[in-house]
């Protein structure tokens, strides 16, 4: 699931928050992305190595190995929410009005669902584009969601489309929760390019 370049360049680059098994689809993707010229800034969740993300001094020092200047990584402040909700509070404080959101394929599609219902409830002007991350190999074994899941990348993409549908129901009381539906975030991409 992956969005044409928008006819405006969007505001930055959103590097969803992977483990060390996944961080290099983002932060490749992401490097590529401003050597291209397609994003003035790169966004990353600033905090530690706990809970299985690989950390901020990684991804910050792997983005300036791939050649993305010091003054254009931002770093996004840490929330009690998901993450996606994160940067959609922080394109609202900074005026941003498109950004692209990056993930690992596996991830992709939680990640935009999961920004959509954010930027419903929060900031429903905001453009979200889905730009995906570097491919990784399908078959290999990977550690993911905050450390808590392994397998290869197809069943942690199984463990994605589940948690979708739980993240769904109305019952689960999560930050976020419940999740848009997928008629929901294919009427997003409809309404975004209007």
């Amino acid at each position: 699931m992956a969005d044409d370049v928008p006819d405006q360049k969007p505001d930055a680059a959103y590097l969803v928050g992977e483990t060390i098994d996944n961080a290099s689809s983002v932060l490749l993707r992401g490097a590529q992305l401003w050597k291209q010229g397609l994003v003035p800034k790169i966004a990353i969740q600033k905090g530690g190595e706990g809970f299985g993300y690989c950390g901020y001094e990684y991804s910050r020092r792997q983005l300036l190995l791939g050649g993305v200047p010091a003054n254009h990584i931002i770093p996004m402040p840490i929330l009690s929410e998901f993450e996606e909700g994160k940067i959609v509070h922080m394109a609202m404080d900074l005026k941003w009005r498109r950004v692209y959101i990056v993930a690992p394929p596996f991830h992709q599609l939680r990640s935009f669902i999961t920004a959509v219902t954010a930027a419903d409830h929060a900031y429903p002007e905001l453009k979200i584009y889905n730009y995906v991350g570097v491919p990784l190999s399908w078959k290999k074994p990977a550690i993911h969601s905050q450390g808590t899941f392994s397998g290869n990348r197809i069943e942690l993409f199984l463990g994605e489309i589940q948690r979708i549908q739980t993240y769904q129901e109305a019952s689960v009381k999560a930050p976020l929760t419940p999740l848009v539906s997928i008629e929901r975030a294919l009427a997003y991409l409809d309404q975004r390019d209007v």
